[in-house]
């Protein structure tokens, strides 16, 4: 993730917001690692300008949208060659506001669990994996 990423992350104790947020986008990719298929190594690079969760406030009213912004490009892993992009993917979604807030909250899901639901979502259309969507709407 580049430094100058615009970047609001508040629902996880103090700590290195760009590791978590880190953390929260890498998670679904590692899990989905093993549906992918091909006769190249790539690697993928994400470039995150844009990170914005919801504060303390806004989930408690209204809610509004989790807003998730990058560029990302594939690599040949032997030769270091792009293969595609950049491409830039704009995932921002509503996010949960007000009672059904308070509700996901005291099932124990906080807004970490849309965030990669929406993530793994992406990595599914976008690589075209035969992996089962996470089920959540968007």
């Amino acid at each position: 993730m580049k430094p100058n990423v615009e970047l609001l992350w508040q629902d996880e104790p103090y700590g290195d917001r760009y590791a978590q947020v880190r953390d929260i986008l890498e998670r679904p990719m590692r899990r989905l690692l093993p549906a992918f298929e091909g006769s190249r190594e790539v690697v993928l690079q994400l470039n995150v300008s844009y990170f914005h969760a919801q504060t303390a406030l806004v989930r408690s009213t209204f809610g509004g949208e989790h807003e998730i912004e990058f560029t990302f490009s594939l690599y040949d892993a032997t030769t270091g060659a792009l293969v595609y992009g950049p491409a830039s993917r704009d995932l921002t979604f509503a996010a949960y506001g007000g009672r059904r807030a308070v509700e996901a909250e005291a099932m124990g899901l906080t807004q970490r669990a849309p965030i990669e639901a929406r993530m793994h979502d992406w990595m599914i259309s976008e690589f075209r994996l035969s992996v089962a969507p996470s089920g959540v709407t968007f």
